[in-house]
């Protein structure tokens, strides 16, 4: 006995009306997993040198290090936006943002601790939301360190657990999936 003789084509759309009911009204993506870090070069702003610097510009920057879903980051340019220290400027949105294919990842900056400043290094900490395409935002903790003898500094950025994370409903999911394959499959063998 076939699916179609079981089912008329009104029972079958309401039977597909009703999974649809069932399943959640949106399924989220997951959250970002793993680490980003960058090098590249910066200059100091609002004072006369490092010393007395109350924000910086970051002219060039690649990812030099990246794990789990950052790795297709790996070796691409970020773009920043300008940061003030002292005061912090924050929320900042898209303080940095990489393209990697049809991935793109950015951090949009909450919080900004000024941790060290001489006239030879800076240091800022601080946390904000990871974003990429395809994925939830996710909560991010941060670390930038700038040395004013080779303009070069290190940044850092890693997901943190989030208690609240909801799950996607694999089974829904898969439910939803199979269903729209079934549909497909017997609209097919109608028509020919």
């Amino acid at each position: 006995m076939r699916f179609k003789d079981i089912l008329s084509k009104q029972q079958f759309i309401a039977a597909m009306g009703a999974i649809a009911l069932i399943a959640p009204l949106s399924v989220m993506a997951a959250p970002i997993t793993g680490g980003i870090g960058f090098g590249g070069s910066f200059t100091p702003s609002g004072g006369t040198d490092l010393s007395d610097a109350t924000g910086i510009d970051i002219s060039f920057s690649v990812v030099t290090a990246s794990s789990l879903d950052f790795s297709s980051a790996q070796g691409n340019n970020a773009i920043y936006n300008h940061i003030d220290f002292s005061p912090a400027n924050t929320p900042i949105a898209s303080l940095w943002s990489v393209d990697a294919g049809a991935i793109t990842y950015s951090f949009d900056l909450s919080s900004l601790t000024l941790d060290f400043l001489s006239a030879t290094q800076v240091n800022l900490s601080g946390a904000g939301t990871i974003l990429a395409t395809g994925y939830d935002d996710t909560p991010g903790l941060w670390t930038f360190s700038g040395q004013r003898g080779s303009v070069l500094f290190t940044f850092s950025g890693i997901t943190v657990a989030d208690d609240n994370t909801n799950e996607v409903s694999e089974p829904m999911t898969l439910a939803l999936l199979m269903s729209g394959l079934l549909g497909l499959s017997l609209s097919r063998r109608k028509n020919s």
